[in-house]
């Protein structure tokens, strides 16, 4: 199966090789494309291996674990639920407004404002620990408002 075309933001999975590498070189090229030649971003970017996602290491706690660890950095008027098996973790604002801490299928994770449908990654790695990654949620909620 060749490389199939990628939409607007999202890269290309070659799927001949392997369906969990992503293949990014389209992308790259068309957000590179007005470089002039020498420049270094080009060549960095041309030059760059497919990434894969499926050796990362696993972080010992969940998006829920992440959720009720947050509870201590955003207050006593917040409150924190499971998703589905822990998959997600639900946070709960003083004036009821739904949060939703998750993970993409590429391994960043995510806060997302549900009322608002606002999202943002999360500067965190997977061998963060677990009062790291609570902070950065606290952190993101504030610009989620």
């Amino acid at each position: 199966m060749a490389d199939q075309p990628a939409s607007i933001g999202t890269p290309a999975v070659n799927v001949a090789r392997d369906p969990y590498v992503i293949d990014d070189t389209a992308r790259l090229r068309r957000i590179h494309a007005n470089c002039p030649p020498s420049a270094h971003c080009k060549e960095q970017a041309m030059n760059r291996p497919p990434v894969s996602y499926r050796n990362q290491p696993v972080p010992p706690f969940t998006p829920y674990d992440v959720a009720k660890a947050s509870l201590d950095h955003l207050g006593d008027q917040w409150g924190a639920a499971p998703g589905p098996w822990a998959t997600t973790g639900h946070l709960q604002a003083w004036d009821h407004t739904p949060f939703t801490i998750g993970v993409n299928p590429t391994g960043e994770m995510f806060v997302r404002n549900d009322q608002l449908g606002d999202a943002l990654p999360l500067p965190v790695r997977p061998t963060d620990g677990l009062d790291t990654v609570a902070r950065a949620v606290a952190e993101i909620v504030g610009h989620l408002y």
